[in-house]
């Protein structure tokens, strides 16, 4: 921005406010305007508004005109803050009694990319959401140091009966270990410290739990280069049982006031020798100063974060020479010395004629959105950790059985890269004589309950092995779409152990009844369990 300050042996004096050009301020702004009385009719609409035809309000839509009567009639005069809808952006309104009159002032927002943030992490959380809870394993995320991230599970707590907290839940887990596997635990856990990586079975003496309980658990160790700290990152199953796991998002929506003075919006008016003459309050409580009061552009580039400049400051002076509107992204220092990001939207003022008068800029504090887009990374985050260091295959299948995603594992299971297999039946891995086609996920319809079925399938360099998938089926929140989400994992040593159980169980018993000898299989009670003849 240019600004102008007179020098220290010179008073003060601002150019002469035009009265038409104040009153333009309104009818020249970006985002829409109006003023109703109170009838519901439409006293005044800048030009952003006349671009609105109807909007849809708690699910009605109505004509532009027809709303603000339907307002009128339902809320009279009241001030009120409302989000409504149009064919293809999101407004906030903030509607404003005016001062001695019966009229309203509407001042609008658009809030269009703040809905698509907002809906982007509903279906981040959605897809966590369902890719955790979907299985019957526990799944766990442990800080060193940032104990505020640490990530539990809802299986968590069915699994071992205890809720997790941020200092002790690793503790507090190896106590429910029974004694005769806790020096074996012991073993692996050093081991892990070592080699990264831990993976045995034990069994734990839950409270209030009278049959024995195994658990199963596979964790490792990595590193998060992003907050410089270890991570414990595991997985605990039982296998037979599943819990939901319900995140709640909680969103904070931005509210404003009055348009000029009174609204939470930075707002400046340059004049046609590109000098600032007005700020507004809200841009002198935000800067702590008046940017009217700034020498030139070089003092408001001492507020831009470096990394930004290019943007706020050489960018802008190009649009400027060029009289182009212009918008951009940047972070600024406000008066306690924080950065903040804004988002400014310049437009140039011109007379009929086409006499250029200047420029006026609004600037958005988005630094909540920003910190959403953290979030938002933060749960990518978690989701990529635990599906690439996963010991399953983890597909995502639409309604045909097609393959929408992938795992990581996926790859080093069936020598295949991941993306490649894509877009291709699911089914076309299984090995075809098991005959299982997408009639068997599809059989028990019932969303969100988890599923087992087991089948063959090729290994890269195995063979032929025998596989347990665990899959359910959920809705796509945008489009209510049929999905599928299985999880694979390799059961072939306990397939084939079963089976050799089973084949050893009756030869012994073939043997016993040939014999002379009379054999007898008791308990610990003596109830005789087998007679041979």
């Amino acid at each position: 921005m240019n600004v102008h300050v007179p020098t220290k042996n010179t008073p003060l004096v601002l150019p002469p406010l035009n009265a038409n050009e104040l009153s333009s301020f309104a009818e020249e702004s970006p985002n829409p305007v109006f003023r109703i009385n109170c009838n519901g009719d439409i006293l005044f609409a800048n030009t952003a508004s006349r671009a609105i035809d109807f909007v849809v309000f708690e699910n009605f839509e109505y004509a532009i005109n027809d709303f603000w009567l339907f307002y009128t009639s339902k809320f009279g005069l009241e001030e009120k803050k409302i989000d409504v809808a149009t064919k293809d952006k999101h407004f906030a309104f903030h509607i404003i009694k005016r001062l001695n009159h019966n009229e309203l002032n509407v001042f609008g927002k658009d809030i269009t990319e703040r809905k698509n943030l907002e809906q982007t992490l509903s279906e981040n959380f959605f897809r966590l959401n369902n890719f955790l809870e979907s299985t019957n394993d526990g799944y766990f995320l442990i800080y060193k140091k940032h104990k505020d991230k640490n990530y539990f599970t809802s299986k968590w707590f069915s699994l071992l009966g205890f809720q997790p907290n941020e200092e002790n839940s690793l503790e507090k887990k190896r106590e429910l270990i029974d004694p005769e596997y806790q020096s074996m635990y012991d073993v692996a856990w050093r081991n892990l410290l070592i080699t990264g990586e831990m993976s045995l079975i034990y069994k734990i003496n839950k409270p209030g739990e009278t049959a024995d309980i195994w658990i199963k658990e596979e964790t490792k160790r990595v590193y998060d280069f992003k907050v410089n700290d270890e991570v414990i990152s595991g997985r605990i199953s039982d296998v037979s049982k599943e819990q939901l796991f319900k995140l709640k998002m909680e969103e904070s929506e931005n509210r404003f006031k009055l348009i000029t003075e009174h609204i939470p919006v930075i707002v400046w008016v340059s004049d046609q020798n590109d000098l600032v003459f007005f700020s507004n309050q809200q841009s002198q409580r935000f800067f702590g100063r008046d940017l009217a009061l700034m020498s030139n552009y070089k003092d408001f580039e001492q507020l831009v974060h470096p990394d930004d400049r290019a943007i706020a400051i050489e960018d802008w002076q190009l649009q400027l020479r060029q009289r182009k509107s212009f918008q951009s992204k940047y972070q600024v220092k406000n008066a306690q010395g924080e950065y903040r990001w804004l988002h400014e939207i310049c437009v140039p003022r011109f007379l009929q004629d086409g006499s250029y008068l200047g420029y006026i800029g609004a600037c958005f504090d988005i630094t909540e959105e920003k910190n959403s887009q953290k979030i938002i990374e933060e749960e990518r985050k978690k989701y990529a950790i635990l599906s690439e260091h996963s010991y399953d295959m983890v597909f995502l299948l639409n309604e045909q059985g097609n393959i929408e995603y992938a795992s990581p594992s996926a790859t080093k299971f069936l020598s295949i890269e991941s993306i490649d297999i894509q877009g291709s039946s699911f089914f076309a891995l299984i090995y075809p004589q098991n005959v299982i086609t997408i009639d068997n996920f599809l059989k028990n319809n019932t969303l969100q309950i988890a599923n087992t079925i087991s089948f063959q399938m090729m290994h890269g360099t195995k063979g032929l092995v025998w596989m347990e998938a665990t899959f359910n089926l959920f809705k796509n929140d945008a489009n209510q779409q049929l999905k599928i989400i299985t999880h694979i994992r390799d059961i072939n040593e306990q397939y084939i152990a079963q089976n050799l159980l089973i084949e050893n169980e009756s030869k012994y018993r073939k043997l016993f009844d040939m014999m002379n000898l009379g054999v007898m299989e008791v308990d610990t009670a003596e109830n005789i369990l087998y007679a041979n003849p």
